[in-house]
């Protein structure tokens, strides 16, 4: 009897712990766990109500493309007939790549990871290019989940490569990272069975954290009852890059070398020897002439010196250069923290679409749009970081330094800035030649706001104005005049006013943005603005031509008058008037 009630003890126990403990909550051991894991492909039509049912998610890798552009350091113009070849990790991957008549190189279908763009032979009349070119192309990497789990009858499940297991709110987060996520141009994640009705489901992200929050957000509320799939696409290309190479100097031809004279030989003069001997000595013959043709004479030694004199060393001609930049506001203050890129000269490349034919061939028309759509997409936005040739970023005194720049005309922009300060891209002309030294402007945001009355349609002269931010911080206080009032450095975002004017109180919300250095801003309120005065000004000048007029009006009706007085006082004394 006693080891009945304590079996029921147990059993009871038991079954409090099954309902108490939530469903999935477990801790995965290397032994299995009963009726609490299941992996959702193990599974049959029966499902345990207790059961933690895990779904895959996984991701596919993508490939991405990137250009390479050979230029002349000197002139910038493309260079073609360059040789590369494509490492990574240490091994060629690609080999023979050539720069093309606009000196580029595209190498497609790249799998992520770092790379390396090395040249393996130049163009002809170019010197060896100074290094290679490295780039990475991103990857999407999916963590967090488990990536192991056991079924309940013991069954191990590894999670495979760019895969891990989810169970609802039972297993960890995912998490979505990519070293470079400008490269990723788009998201689309595809729920094999989403929700209860298990059809096939597909959402399409623009952001790396957006499809990572919507999964984790239908995970935790028990909508994926399926694999789930991840796709991405990168940009193309990935990454824009330019090699500059610099021209083999040219050979300086060295003047001939002048033979010094060789003079004729003459027969030697005859000599005679007196000897003691009484017999005379024969007479000395002449030695015979070289057989070379007679060299005419040279000129004098000095012009021979003067002549090499005048052929001095050639002056090297200068490819590179560094450039300083400083980046001053409105004010002339120095700006630290702006981020300056030089980039190539853009000129107008706006193309105008051509009249229609008399033909049916519309493929020049065609090509003519497309051609329109390319001039007005350089034309928006012509300066993009991936384009620029170089970039720096200015020190607390607002210097930016770039070594071996090109000489050839530039131009320096200012690509991203503090806030306070206009996002318009202004370029600053950078001219050809040796000088280094350039100052870049970089104009703060200006708001001109006035204070206008909707009331009598006039401005409001003598508020007390208060400004704040969004959160409610005061900023800026003054007292409103018929002239606006400049606020100066005013970062983009929200803002409000707090206006009182005789008692009565009003606020004012208004926006500013960065894309404009001077924004006006004309702030409407329902307290009365300035009164216009209603006194009649007269001026005499003006009414002295009528000054006959009005005195004759006043000698008729003092006349009419006066007659009306003497008829009545006749008619009185007559007794008219009784």
């Amino acid at each position: 009897m006693k080891k009945r009630k304590l079996a029921s003890a147990l059993l009871a126990g038991a079954l409090f712990f099954a309902c108490v403990f939530p469903a999935g909550a477990v801790t995965i051991t290397n032994t299995a766990t009963p009726d609490q894991v299941f992996y959702r492909e193990t599974v049959g039509q029966e499902i345990p109500d207790n059961a933690a049912i895990y779904d895959t998610v996984d991701v596919t890798p993508a490939t991405g493309s990137v250009v390479l552009t050979v230029k002349n350091s000197r002139t910038l113009k493309p260079i073609s007939g360059a040789k590369y070849a494509l490492y990574s990790g240490g091994q060629a991957v690609k080999s023979g790549l050539v720069s093309d008549e606009q000196g580029q190189i595209t190498v497609d279908a790249l799998a992520p990871g770092d790379y390396e763009l090395r040249q393996t032979s130049t163009a002809k009349g170019y010197q060896d290019a100074s290094g290679s070119i490295k780039f990475t192309v991103s990857g999407l990497t999916l963590s967090g989940g488990d990536k192991e789990i056991r079924t309940s009858k013991g069954q191990k499940i590894t999670a495979g490569e760019n895969e891990v297991l989810i169970a609802g709110p039972f297993s960890p987060d995912i998490e979505l990272t990519t070293a470079r996520e400008k490269q990723i141009g788009g998201i689309t994640v595809t729920y094999e069975a989403f929700d209860e009705s298990g059809e096939e489901k597909v959402f399409n992200y623009v952001t790396v954290g957006a499809a990572q929050e919507e999964i984790n957000h239908l995970k935790n509320e028990g909508l994926i009852c399926g694999a789930v799939h991840i796709t991405y696409e990168l940009k193309t290309p990935v990454g824009s890059y330019t090699q500059y190479l610099t021209e083999e100097p040219k050979a300086t031809p060295t003047p001939a070398p002048t033979l010094a004279p060789t003079p004729v030989a003459s027969a030697a003069p005859v000599t005679t020897t007196v000897s003691p001997s009484p017999t005379p000595a024969p007479a000395a013959t002449a030695e015979p002439a070289p057989s070379v043709a007679p060299i005419s004479t040279p000129p004098p030694e000095s012009q021979v010196e003067d002549a090499v004199e005048s052929s001095p060393e050639p002056t090297p001609v200068a490819t590179k250069r560094d450039l300083t930049f400083t980046v001053l506001d409105t004010d002339s203050k120095p700006v630290p923290g702006v981020t300056v890129g030089i980039f190539e000269p853009i000129d107008d490349v706006s193309a105008q679409a051509k009249p229609a034919a008399d033909s049916s061939d519309i493929s020049q028309s065609i090509s003519d749009i497309q051609s329109q759509r390319e001039a007005e997409k350089l034309n928006a936005d012509p300066y993009k970081r991936s384009s620029a040739l170089q970039i720096a970023k200015t020190d607390e005194n607002g210097q930016a330094i770039m070594q071996r720049a090109p000489v050839g005309e530039l131009v320096a922009v200012a690509l991203s800035v503090p806030d306070g300060y206009s996002t318009e891209k202004i370029p600053t002309k950078i001219v050809a030649g040796e000088d280094s030294d350039f100052t870049v402007t970089c104009p703060y945001v200006s708001v001109d706001l006035t204070l206008h009355s909707n009331a009598t349609n006039t401005p409001v002269v003598g508020a007390d104005v208060v400004l704040c931010s969004e959160d409610g911080d005061e900023l800026a206080s003054w007292v409103s005049e018929e002239t606006a009032h400049r606020l100066i450095r005013v970062p983009k975002g929200e803002y409000t006013l707090r206006i009182n004017a005789n008692g009565q109180d009003d606020k004012i919300s208004f926006s500013v943005t960065d894309d404009e250095a001077l924004q006006e801003v004309k702030a409407v309120t329902f307290l009365p603005g300035i009164q216009e005065e209603s006194v009649m000004q007269i001026d005499f000048a003006e009414l002295l031509p009528l000054l006959p007029y009005v005195l004759g009006g006043f000698v008729v009706i003092g006349g009419t008058v006066a007659g009306i007085l003497i008829f009545r006082h006749k008619r009185k004394r007559g007794g008219g008037l009784k």
